[in-house]
């Protein structure tokens, strides 16, 4: 969605709810006795036309009860947030630098995300450079901070990350970034550190990261994001880590959905419909169904529609 669509839905929804209040408030004394007598039905639908008026509001009001029960209550946070669980290297941060349209998380040999990275976007039309507000218990003072620019907190996040791998260890303490820009739509994701699948090329962290996966799991209104490597359902590690990391496939796949990463990778395999089909009536047969992602390889083109009709 354009930001002019974003702007034209939320207008629509002013609308809706300026109809819906004035429809209670004809008259003084329509009001109070409104105001008195509402509930059930009506109450649920006058409250969703006041929050419908301008969503960018709610999502900043969202975003400032999360960062109250996070620092003040030593809390997780209420709202809904997908949480990406992949191995290393099947795409986890791209995704999520994807959302933001920035590069943020550290990629590099080895596990390079060393703890939870909880991100809130929020959209606002006037915001023409991304400006963050960082902050995580285990994150040094000097490190927190607001207003910041996306190098900023990359900076931040990167020292931190290595401050861990220099000391050898992972962290369920989470880094919880605030991104707003115009770019970005409102939303809440968690980015955890990937899973080494050849053991030789680096310490086995595969206890540490089930750890930090239970314990974002365990968190009110989580849903989990899995991330599939472009290959057989039965070639997929990360579908028997989840099941070892959560009690067992019944206890998650109803509340995961997935991705599929650089798909692109697959598709001399399935050029033909037969092809395609058998491989991915496996992944349907085990209440998997993928969404499918392209690599972003090449730079983006503007370029006019006439340019698609010539010939070679």
């Amino acid at each position: 969605m354009t930001a002019e669509e974003r702007r034209k839905k939320r207008k629509k929804r002013r609308k809706m709810a300026a109809a819906v209040i004035a429809d209670g408030e004809e008259g003084h004394g329509k009001q109070q006795n409104h105001r008195i007598f509402i509930a059930g039905e009506d109450a649920d639908h006058r409250y969703t036309a006041l929050l419908a008026r301008n969503e960018d509001d709610l999502l900043q009001f969202v975003a400032k009860v999360n960062k109250v029960y996070q620092e003040l209550l030593g809390k997780p946070a209420p709202f809904m947030t997908f949480v990406f669980c992949g191995m290393q290297s099947a795409g986890k941060s791209t995704i999520m630098e994807r959302f933001l349209g920035s590069v943020l998380n550290i990629v590099q040999e080895g596990t390079g995300t060393r703890c939870p990275l909880d991100t809130t976007c929020r959209h606002d039309d006037t915001v023409l450079e991304p400006v963050c507000e960082l902050y995580g218990e285990e994150l040094p003072e000097d490190k927190k901070g607001s207003d910041l620019s996306v190098s900023e907190v990359f900076e931040r996040i990167t020292e931190h990350n290595k401050m861990l791998a220099s000391e050898d260890r992972f962290s369920v303490k989470s880094i919880s970034l605030v991104y707003k820009s115009k770019d970005v739509q409102n939303m809440r994701f968690v980015d955890t550190p990937g899973i080494i699948s050849n053991q030789s090329t680096g310490k086995d962290n595969r206890e540490d990261i089930k750890m930090i996966l239970r314990s974002e799991m365990k968190k009110p209104n989580t849903k989990l994001c899995v991330l599939l490597e472009p290959k057989e359902f039965q070639t997929n590690p990360i579908i028997s880590f989840c099941d070892e990391s959560l009690g067992g496939r019944e206890k998650w796949i109803d509340n995961a959905t997935f991705l599929m990463n650089k798909f692109d990778k697959q598709l001399e395999d399935s050029r033909t419909g037969s092809k395609a089909n058998a491989f991915f009536q496996e992944f349907f047969n085990n209440s998997c169904f993928p969404h499918l992602i392209m690599t972003p390889t090449l730079k983006r083109e503007n370029l006019q529609w006439t340019n698609f009709l010539k010939s070679a």
